[in-house]
C-alpha cells in the first residue's frame, strides 16, 4: 500500500465519520468510529481492497450504489480499489451505526439524563416529555435507515416524511420497542396518514396491501396505487409488520 493509497482511505474515511485512525500498517489502514465503538480494517489486494468491520450488517440494508461485493456479514470487497465507493459504503455503515439498536435508545437515555438534570418544563409532565424525546430519537434513527427518503416513494422532502409506528406506541411494552427502527417505517405523509389509520399495510415481501374500504378514485387522488412496495425489507421487520396486519390493518 502507498502513501497516497492509506492517505486516499484516511480522506474516505474522514469524510464518513471515521475520523480516528486506529492503526497504519504497510498493507493495510484500521479505522474507528468517530460516534461509536466499531472499527473497519481496509486492506489493499491486487485491484481491490477488503473492507472487515468489527459489526455485523446485513446486505439488504446497504443500499449504496458502487463498485462492491458484499462477502458474509462483516466484510465488502471494493472493486479496482474504487474510493467514492468505499467512501459511500463507510457512510452507510456510519448511518445504520446511528439508526439500529441499541444506539437509539442510548441516546434516548442520555437526552433523559440531561433534562432531568437541567428540570422538568414546568408546562409538561413527565410522560409527555419522555414521549416527544422518543419520537424525536425515533424520527433520527428512522431517517437515518433509510436514508432520509420514504420507505416508498423515495421522496426526499424532510418536511413531508413521518416516523411511522408498526406497532403502535400506545401498545408496546418498553422503550426498546418504541424505538426500535425496524418497528416501523419513514413514510411521506399521504401513506403516514393511511398506515396509522390501518387503511393500508404491508406483506413480508414489502408489497403495499390496501384496504377494502378505501376506492381506487381516492388512492389515485392521493398518489397511491397497488403496485407499490418498501424500497426493501428486512427480516426484524417482519414481526412487527404482522402485528400490524392482524391489530391496526382494516382489510
Amino acid at each position: 500500500m502507498t502513501f497516497t493509497e492509506r492517505e486516499l482511505i484516511k480522506k474516505a474515511g474522514a469524510d464518513s465519520g471515521w475520523s480516528i485512525v486506529e492503526s497504519d500498517g504497510p498493507d493495510s489502514v484500521t479505522l474507528g468510529s468517530a460516534s461509536h465503538n466499531e472499527c473497519a480494517t481496509i486492506k489493499c489486494c491486487d485491484h481491490e481492497m477488503d473492507v472487515t468491520f468489527t459489526v455485523l450488517f446485513n446486505e439488504s440494508e446497504l443500499h449504496v450504489g458502487g463498485a462492491f461485493d458484499v462477502v458474509g456479514s462483516q466484510k465488502i470487497i471494493v472493486q479496482e480499489r474504487e474510493y467514492e465507493s468505499l467512501r459511500r459504503v463507510l457512510h452507510r455503515m456510519q448511518e445504520l451505526f446511528i439508526a439500529l439498536p441499541p444506539t437509539p435508545i442510548e441516546i434516548y437515555n442520555t437526552r433523559w439524563r440531561q433534562i432531568v438534570a437541567g428540570g422538568l418544563p414546568a408546562t409538561e409532565t413527565e410522560e409527555t416529555v419522555k414521549q416527544r424525546v422518543g419520537q424525536d430519537v425515533y424520527r433520527e434513527a428512522l431517517m437515518n435507515y433509510w436514508k432520509g427518503a420514504c420507505a416508498v416513494t423515495n421522496c426526499t422532502i424532510s418536511e413531508v416524511l413521518r416516523a411511522s409506528h408498526a406497532k403502535p406506541w400506545k401498545d408496546c411494552s418498553f422503550a426498546e420497542e418504541r424505538l426500535d427502527v425496524y418497528n416501523g417505517l419513514l413514510l411521506s405523509a399521504n401513506l403516514d396518514a393511511l398506515f396509522d389509520k390501518g387503511l393500508i399495510t404491508f406483506d413480508d415481501d414489502g408489497n403495499i396491501m390496501l384496504s377494502s374500504q378505501l376506492n381506487e378514485t381516492n388512492l389515485k387522488r392521493v398518489g397511491i396505487y397497488p403496485d407499490m412496495h418498501l424500497r426493501w425489507i428486512d427480516a426484524h421487520h417482519l414481526p412487527y409488520l404482522q402485528y400490524h396486519r392482524e391489530h391496526v390493518w382494516k382489510g
